[in-house]
């Protein structure tokens, strides 16, 4: 929170909400113990051991993707497309897993023709793959990437 407050981070990394979801009838019983005992301290316990719970996630989440950036970073240099063009992408890919050919297009001021051929080297790499099945107006996901975020 800290972080945030100062501008460091322009969204929360712990999510602490997941924990209270977890653990229901505990994070329940503790507000109501506040209420019908006066119990804060227990209630400051749960609070601190969730946030420690949050931040060993957030932790661990955090050392894949920066392993995960080192693997992409590696692959995307075999690809026989223009290194600062692929690593643009990816690091839009970054921001928006999931994407199309002309929201990068226009997100990054770069030709189609110069994206459809980094999109395709990443398609052949595995790095992204297209989710529609269509041949026109397809999306494109960096599955990798999600599947951290998705995992507890």
């Amino acid at each position: 929170m800290y972080l945030q407050n100062k501008k460091y981070l322009d969204n929360p990394c712990l999510y602490i909400s997941y924990f209270f979801e977890k653990n229901r009838d505990l994070y329940y019983q503790k507000l109501n113990d506040v209420r019908v005992k006066n119990d804060m301290i227990g209630w400051l316990k749960f609070f601190l051991e969730g946030i420690i719970e949050t931040a060993k996630i957030a932790k661990e989440k955090f050392k894949k993707v920066v392993e995960l950036t080192k693997k992409i970073d590696n692959q995307i240099t075999d690809l026989k497309v223009k290194y600062d063009n692929a690593k643009k992408i990816m690091d839009y890919f970054y921001d928006e897993p999931y994407s199309t050919r002309k929201k990068i297009s226009e997100a990054l001021e770069m030709p189609e023709s110069t994206v459809n051929g980094v999109i395709n080297g990443l398609k052949s790499a595995n790095i992204i793959r297209e989710t529609t099945g269509y041949s026109r107006n397809q999306i494109f996901v960096f599955s990798e990437y999600v599947e951290i975020f998705l995992s507890e």
